[in-house]
């Protein structure tokens, strides 16, 4: 960046690597303010760990106060965010708190570069320089803007620097300046002087005709009245914000001449002021849903958003209805203007929509309006460098103007290299983006180091253990995964989206080429073979297009070759190389080349990448096949995808596809829909869930060869846990109906939605004999919560999502290494009901289940568990509960205890 005093500065904060920095950058001596200070550049090359780096963060301390200092931070930051309105705001601001002219005149022209529509801060540019006194500079500002920003407020910031540089206080030059005044007036009507907002300009420059001094037996004076009549007139039949009181004052203004007269203009233009009135309170609408949409006032580059889509949507509709004449305007000429008024106010916002700049150029087209229409697309392909829609209306439009093809070529040549260029940043940002994760991976690696105990000048030696190695291997795995979803699956997206663009861009260069000559198409086909970002598209058109208008089969398929030698490793390009090079074979009846062909595909490609070959070469077999050919290609297909059980289920619904096909042609699906209904099958089709071998349990389980480090793990502080104290003044409430009820059938059952056919599953129906004996596997009570939260519950053959094994997860938790706490857990300890509890529908059978009974209707005792009515048992005393809780560990599962044994839940 250039400083105030020449000498250029790196303040790239970002840029700390090890490299050593050289002698020039050790000392770099700017001034800020007045004071001199040593920016030593060779601080910020250095990592941010280094101990050195004390001396860098107190000079970064002493000066991060300071207005330029904070200028170039925020430049540093502009370059990964340049359309961040925020961060510009920031940078004027700063800029002029430094209160140097260069600084702030450079930070003006960076800003209005990025978004050169913005009137309010052409407005501040230029009243910087008319403060300071630089004419000169101000009107090189206008020569600028004036043109391009079609907005009120600009243009009467111009008519004020005009009036205010021309006083009509020197009689000497009054009637010079008076003229200047004038010309200025009218020069600014015709620009603006049909928006809405410019109601202030209109009665401004009637105010400035009635303030001229004249004899009113003058003829000066009869050309005042016949002028300020126009002025009125035009005005009043605008739709302009005052336009109510403009007619009030035009009354007034030809009654107070002459009454007989004043009916007869007034009456001539009441139809136009009533028109213009109406058109008033539609462009006020429109203006206001427009200034609802739009969520910032500078343009940024189109993300389509919903936003940008409504704002877009706004606009077309005011261009729409301008274009439909609702003034009802007779010169053509006059509605012309009003519409490209409109155009131009829509670029303002709309900058970066390319449908708008091609929509404006046609409009001058459509009026004979090239030059206009020229100079329109040329700044709209300045605007949008990348956009293909306006280069190639842009070269459409020269074609028609018989332009050479030379100049027509530079136009192409200009877009690829710009999207290429593109391109080429993104993948340096990518880049730069996984330098930083490598360098957070590494910064974390050494952090890991230094909390094993070792030391800060140990950590280049070689003194690990396994279990470091381990972690480090580990983290740098997660690094590799964090890099792959964060940087590389979007570089892809973001790139493959460029390359399309740069395909499509070369593909409408061979179109206008082949028009020129045969040998211009093969020469841009040979720029494209070189380019490393061009798709199979380039190939493919190139070859029909050798076929079709050369009329010769042999470059087509020679063409077609080419393609699948250079997309042999692209296994999703090959696969369409292949399809559309079958489709070229089929349509010349080279029924032998396309066999060979599909041999070929279907000993490289992968099985996945298959699916669409083997489609295309059937439905061409069915048609035009021998009996033979056809069954024995069907039978090859399901032996090739019998041992892959994903793309084998894939393909049943497509085989009867194919079968519906085989029996049809064209557009006939009868088959299809009426006798297969396969558009029902694929709307109520459910996902099918494989059944896993142990074999292949075994192949996919994660293995490892780390050794078991129960420290390795976290594990919660046993310590800290407090013991389980029933509050005996709390009592769990249940419905009315389950008081009163003595049978679990009348407790809501959950509806298993028929999982399993067994009788067996199914609760039967039970009476009130059956409280008094013990509950058996097959017939239990369930608590009223748990029923109730079941019966809301959806049926299990709604579950769409993934199935694990419970064996393997409870193998898995069964090997942790647990080790017993150091304290007895009173909460792990469970009694089984009492006979009462199994009497009132509340009873769990003791061998049922090893986990406790849940908490939603029960609470727990020091006896057991026990229900919240008044069936329960009554509490007991202290010292029976000091006794349960000094039991063993190790009782038998019979004895009703739920234990913790052998490191395991029994």
């Amino acid at each position: 960046m250039e400083a105030t005093s020449g000498t250029e500065v790196d303040y790239n904060m970002n840029a700390m690597d090890n490299s050593t920095p050289s002698a020039t950058d050790q000392e770099s001596v700017v001034n800020i303010n007045g004071s001199d200070f040593s920016s030593k550049v060779n601080f910020l090359e250095k990592s941010v760990d280094s101990p050195q780096q004390s001396d860098f963060y107190n000079w970064e301390a002493e000066n991060s106060q300071k207005p330029l200092f904070k200028v170039e931070k925020i430049k540093q930051a502009l370059k990964s965010d340049i359309y961040n309105d925020i961060l510009w705001e920031q940078l004027l601001q700063e800029a002029k708190n430094t209160n140097e002219e260069d600084v702030i005149r450079q930070a003006y022209d960076e800003f209005l570069k990025v978004f050169p529509t913005s009137s309010r801060h052409w407005i501040e540019y230029a009243t910087f320089e008319q403060d300071n006194s630089a004419f000169d500079k101000v009107e090189s500002i206008f020569n600028k803007c004036l043109r391009s920003v079609v907005s009120v407020d600009l243009w009467k910031f111009y008519l004020s620097y005009i009036q205010k540089n021309h006083s009509l206080t020197n009689q000497d030059t009054l009637q010079e300046n008076r003229t200047i005044i004038n010309n200025t007036f009218e020069f600014v009507l015709s620009n603006v002087g049909f928006d809405p907002n410019s109601s202030s300009i209109w009665s401004d420059y009637i105010n400035f005709i009635k303030s001229g001094e004249c004899n009113p037996a003058s003829y000066e004076y009869q050309v005042k009245i016949d002028k300020l009549r126009k002025i009125y007139q035009q005005a009043t039949v605008t739709p302009i914000a005052n336009i109510e009181q403009l007619w009030k004052d035009y009354d007034s203004f030809e009654n107070g001449l002459n009454k007989i007269t004043a009916k007869k203009f007034i009456s001539e233009r009441s139809s136009g002021y009533m028109t213009a009135r109406t058109a008033l309170r539609e462009i006020t609408g429109f203006m206001e849903n427009i200034e609802k949409a739009q969520s910032s006032f500078l343009p940024k580059p189109v993300t389509w958003s919903e936003t940008d889509c409504k704002l877009l949507e706004l606009w077309k509709r005011y261009i729409a209805w301008e274009k439909s004449n609702p003034l009802n305007i007779d010169d053509k000429t006059h509605l012309f203007t009003r519409v490209m008024y409109t155009y131009n106010s829509a670029l303002l916002k709309l900058r970066y929509f390319p449908e708008i700049w091609v929509e404006a150029a046609k409009f001058l087209i459509s009026q004979e309006k090239f030059e206009e229409a020229l100079k329109l697309l040329k700044t709209g392909i300045e605007t949008i460098p990348t956009s293909l829609l306006i280069a190639f209306t842009l070269v459409e439009f020269e074609e028609g103007r018989n332009v050479a093809f030379k100049e027509i070529s530079q136009i192409f040549e200009k877009l690829i290299q710009n999207l290429e260029s593109k391109i080429d940043e993104k993948n340096a940002k990518f880049d730069e983006e996984v330098n930083n994760l490598l360098k957070r991976g590494n910064k974390s690696v050494k952090n890991n180091k230094i909390a094993d105990g070792m030391e800060v000048e140990d950590l280049n030696e070689e003194v690990w253990d396994g279990e470091s190695r381990e972690r480090e291997r580990e983290q740098l795995k997660q690094l590799e995964k964090e890099i792959h979803f964060k940087v590389e699956e979007t570089r892809k997206i973001e790139i493959d989206l460029l390359k399309e663009a740069v395909s499509c861009a070369y593909i409408m260069y061979m179109r206008v080429a082949r028009r020129e000559s045969e040998k211009s198409a093969r020469l841009v086909f040979g720029k494209a073979r070189k380019s490393s970002h061009c798709n199979y598209q380039v190939y493919v058109y190139s070859a029909l297009m050798e076929y079709h208008c050369s009329k010769d089969h042999t470059i087509a398929g020679k063409v077609f070759e080419l393609s699948l030698k250079a997309f042999l490793n692209d296994a999703k390009q090959a696969e369409f190389v292949v399809l559309h090079y079958l489709d070229f074979l089929h349509n010349s009846n080279d029924e032998t080349n396309a066999r060979a062909v599909f041999e070929r595909a279907i000993t490289t490609l992968p099985l996945e990448n298959l699916k669409s070959i083997w489609k295309k070469m059937l439905e061409h077999e069915n048609l035009y096949g021998e009996f033979n050919l056809i069954n024995n290609l069907e039978k090859r297909r399901k032996e090739m995808y019998h041992d892959n059980l994903n793309i084998a289920n894939d393909l049943e619904l497509e085989d009867l596809k194919d079968l519906s096909k085989k029996y049809s042609f064209k557009d006939i699906t009868y088959i299809e829909d009426e006798e297969l209904g396969i558009p029902e099958q694929l709307q109520h089709q459910q996902p099918k869930f494989q059944a896993s071998t142990f074999e292949a349990k075994s192949i996919n389980r994660l293995q490892t060869l780390a050794a078991v480090t129960p420290e390795k793990f976290v594990r919660p502080d046993l310590t800290k846990w407090q013991t389980y104290k029933s509050d005996p003044n709390q009592k769990l409430m249940v419905s009315e109906r389950n008081l009163n009820s003595n049978s679990p059938a009348s407790s809501p059952r959950p509806d298993l939605g028929n999982s399993s056919p067994k009788a067996s599953h199914q609760i039967p129906p039970s009476s009130s004999n059956t409280l008094h004996t013990t509950p058996s596997y097959s017939q239990f009570a369930i608590p009223p919560a748990i029923s109730a939260l079941l019966c809301k519950l959806p049926s299990p053959s709604y579950f769409q999502g993934p199935v694990f094994n419970v064996d393997d997860m409870l193998d898995l938790i069964n090997k942790l290494p647990l080790s017993l706490p150091n304290q007895q857990l009173d909460w792990i300890t469970y009694v089984p009901p009492s006979t009462s509890d199994v009497a009132s529908g509340y009873g769990i059978p003791p061998f049922s289940s090893s986990i406790p009974p849940p908490f939603s209707s029960h609470s727990y005792s020091s006896q057991g568990f026990s229900a919240s009515h008044g069936t329960s048992s009554p509490a007991p005393s202290s010292s029976r509960r000091d006794e349960h809780r000094s039991r063993p560990y190790d009782r038998d599962r019979r004895s009703g205890k739920f234990l913790l044994k052998n490191t395991q839940f029994s």
